[in-house]
């Protein structure tokens, strides 16, 4: 009574919302057991599409519309997805994470706004745990529509992998059809050479001709050698870019080409600037299938070949230079030896001059003996200066100023049919030579020239100043250069001559016109100066001789040579001179002029026995004139201690050889340097007038 007293005491409106509740659970119950219908009615569906889907390779599976829950997955899945059922089920959004990031929110997008009568198909890349793509899926998708509760997306999801790759291979198939020759079988074949990454890259030109010899195709590297338009390169004859000299070899490698013959020669190209190159041609024929080409690899060599010559060149020069420097010391060697001789001869020729009478018939065999002396000296010293063993009198002076002197002696041999240009444009360049023997050199070369162009012609000697940067002169130590040039129209110089033309005696012209040492004595003189001489020479055009010596130096200048008074007047004195030479008939000639002259001597073979000499006759003795080259102590050793041990003690040296350019540095410590052969009268004059000079008017030998 009380129960019933309450509930007619609630309030109407508790009554309503306690009625809205219990209609509320009556709906859930019907919407529960309406669920768990649908469930036992997807199961048992599912259990159905099983049967008919588990051997498709392919995927079916329905999710609800917004993708938050599986509805079904045939057992194609795991396959497909490599993802199990159950995964699904429990995560509907793990297939998606295997679906490639840059289209996965657009797959998503697609399947959850998917329009109620349309389908959909897409194609995406499928990516495995590491984010590498494995393989192409494509999932094709429908909305199923649900009156009963939410609406499905229905779809199938297959691998489409090869077909994708297939079309893809079929795509660039295509493209390089269409971009290669209208015909067919062209087509296919430039299509397959064109696009291959070795043919395009490769470090060789590759080119394919047709049987009748016409390019086809070429890679990169042949538009390159050819330097013409690949559009122009194709369709030409290969004859068209051969050195005409080399097209018989081109010809006969084509011909066994055609008969299948592989081939390896060499020949050279022009290109379409007109350069050359040398290339290796590796060539056969290939069989395409339906047609047959020719292809050729071409390697340049022109590096390879332009280093080897320089090699060759390097070597050839290093074996001529060899071959001088042996001649030059067996040269040198002959005329030391035979400058004793000569001074014996000539001495003993002066001394049958003094003692025979004016009219004494024999007076002109002594003349004829004495000529033919100083002939032979004439001669030894041109063996000597092309042997670089001849001493110079080096100083500094300016190159136009010799080059001017000595053009006007070359005025005086040239003939009036020959036309002489000079041109002077070395400034005030200076440089360390001999000037004597540097206008010996000039004339060589210009009475050379005159005999070149004998019956009219032109001779052209030019100065200039040059600058060698260095890396750029080849061997030739870089820095300033006087450069003379001798240049004539005349016959030329066979190139089998030019390897020879600076050997000693060596000649082109005919008996009696020529020693042969011309030139030897040119190449001699230039390179004991530190110089270089160069020949350019063309058969029947003409030839070029080119001289570069160095520029003089600062230390050069401060060591000039300066040129020795003439002799004077004999005084009454008598003075004792101490001779070295290590060879007797030459101290006995001498001994002979000397004693005849009015000194006393005294007389050693070597360096060491002059020594003892002097220590013991230091008070005696006036002058001490000793050879350079002697055994046990040589001349230049005796110099050195005597001017170290009397520094006032004079000293001549007495030399027609000498190692290397000039004597040395310790040779400027002698009184007086003077040439073998030498006469009597010359030796006592020299002695005279030093020991005059030192001794004012009172000190000379007794006549």
């Amino acid at each position: 009574m009380q129960d019933e007293s309450q509930n007619r005491s609630l309030p109407l409106e508790h009554e309503e919302q306690l009625q809205r509740l219990r209609d509320s659970l009556r709906r859930i119950d019907r919407a529960e057991n309406q669920l768990a219908r649908q469930r036992s009615e997807i199961r048992a569906f599912s259990a159905v599409l099983d049967r008919f889907t588990a051997h498709i390779p392919d995927v079916l599976w329905i999710f609800t519309q917004d993708l938050s829950e599986t509805i079904y997955a045939s057992p194609g899945l795991e396959n497909i997805w490599e993802i199990s059922r159950e995964e699904l089920l429990e995560n509907p959004a793990a297939w998606s994470e295997h679906v490639h990031p840059d289209e996965r929110q657009e797959l998503l997008d697609a399947f959850s706004q998917m329009p109620a009568d349309g389908s959909r198909s897409f194609n995406f890349r499928f990516v495995d745990d590491d984010g590498e793509v494995r393989k192409w899926l494509r999932a094709s998708a429908f909305l199923v529509e649900n009156r009963d509760g939410p609406d499905f997306v229905a779809g199938l999801t297959s691998d489409v992998t090869e077909e994708v790759l297939e079309q893809r291979r079929l795509a660039r198939r295509a493209t390089l059809y269409e971009q290669r020759h209208k015909a067919a079988g062209q087509e296919l074949t430039n299509a397959q050479l064109k696009y291959n990454l070795l043919f395009e890259n490769s470090n060789d030109g590759i080119v394919i001709f047709d049987l009748d010899g016409h390019i086809i195709d070429c890679n990169s590297r042949a538009v390159e050698l050819f330097a013409r338009p690949y559009e122009e390169i194709c369709g030409t004859h290969w004859p068209a870019f051969v050195h005409p000299r080399d097209l018989n070899v081109a010809y006969e490698n084509w011909e066994k080409r055609l008969r299948g013959e592989a081939v390896i020669f060499e020949m050279t190209l022009v290109d379409g600037e007109g350069n050359e190159s040398f290339v290796e041609v590796s060539s056969s024929q290939v069989d395409l299938g339906d047609s047959r080409v020719v292809q050729a690899i071409v390697r340049d060599h022109t590096e390879q070949r332009r280093a080897k010559r320089e090699l060759d060149a390097t070597r050839q020069q290093l074996w001529r230079a060899q071959k001088m420097e042996s001649l030059g010391r067996l040269a040198g060697s002959i005329a030391h030896d035979f400058n004793n001789l000569l001074s014996v001869i000539s001495s003993c020729s002066s001394f049958l001059l003094e003692d025979l009478d004016a009219d004494d018939p024999r007076r002109d065999d002594a003349l004829d003996i004495r000529e033919a002396a100083e002939q032979s000296a004439a001669l030894t010293r041109q063996l000597l200066a092309f042997s670089r063993q001849q001493v110079l009198e080096s100083r500094v002076v300016h190159l136009d100023s010799v080059l001017s002197r000595t053009g006007k002696l070359c005025r005086r041999v040239i003939d009036a049919p020959i036309d002489l240009d000079i041109q002077l444009d070395a400034g005030d360049l200076e440089v360390f030579v001999d000037s004597g023997q540097l206008e010996q050199v000039i004339m060589n070369l210009v009475l050379n020239a005159r005999d070149a162009v004998e019956g009219g012609g032109r001779i052209e000697i030019h100065t200039r100043h040059e600058t060698l940067g260095a890396g750029v002169s080849g061997s030739r130590p870089a820095g300033g250069y006087g450069v003379i040039s001798i240049r004539d129209d005349g016959v030329g110089i066979e190139p089998d001559d030019i390897e020879r033309i600076f050997e000693p005696f060596y000649t082109t012209k005919e008996d009696g016109k020529g020693t042969g040492l011309g030139l030897a004595t040119v190449h001699g003189i230039v390179t004991q100066s530190g110089g270089y001489v160069d020949v350019d020479s063309t058969p029947g055009k003409g030839s070029a001789f080119t001289i570069w010596l160095p520029e003089a130096t600062e230390d050069q200048r401060d060591l000039e040579f300066s040129e020795l008074e003439g002799a004077q007047a004999r005084s009454e004195q008598r003075a004792t001179i101490l001779l070295v030479d290590d060879n007797a008939l030459v101290r006995r000639s001498l001994v002979r002029g000397l004693e005849r002259g009015g000194y006393r001597t005294l007389t050693a073979a070597n360096g060491r026995e002059a020594l003892d000499m002097w220590r013991r006759h230091d008070s005696q003795i006036a002058a001490v004139v000793s050879d350079v080259i002697m055994p046990a102590m040589d001349g230049l050793e005796l110099l050195d201690t005597l001017k170290e041990q009397a520094p006032e003690m004079p000293v001549f040296l007495l030399t027609g050889y000498a190692e290397g350019r000039g004597l040395g540095p310790s040779s400027r410590q002698a009184d007086e340097i003077l040439r073998k052969p030498i006469s009597p009268a010359k030796l006592c004059d020299a002695l005279s007038a030093h020991l005059a000079a030192d001794a004012g008017e009172g000190w000379a030998p007794v006549a």
